[in-house]
């Protein structure tokens, strides 16, 4: 087990199952251990720039649209 495995096994603990960002060469060993633990935990490739700014704009959007989906249950 390595820090990337750490990563991802502890927000799984926190409940965490989508994460946004975009991907790059100094984190290849947090992919692998999302591929590893894809049946709980989701990336969600963010393809635009600046990308702080749409991340957050993504992550409003997406929490918008998971918690009527929610509460419609």
């Amino acid at each position: 087990m390595n820090a990337s495995d750490v990563l991802v096994e502890r927000l799984m603990e926190w409940g965490v199952d989508t994460i946004f960002g975009l991907p790059g060469d100094g984190i290849h060993g947090v992919f692998e251990a999302l591929r590893k633990n894809k049946e709980h935990i989701r990336f969600i490739h963010v393809r635009r720039f600046p990308m702080e700014k749409n991340i957050g704009k993504n992550l409003v959007e997406y929490r918008r649209a998971t918690a009527c989906l929610h509460q419609s249950k």
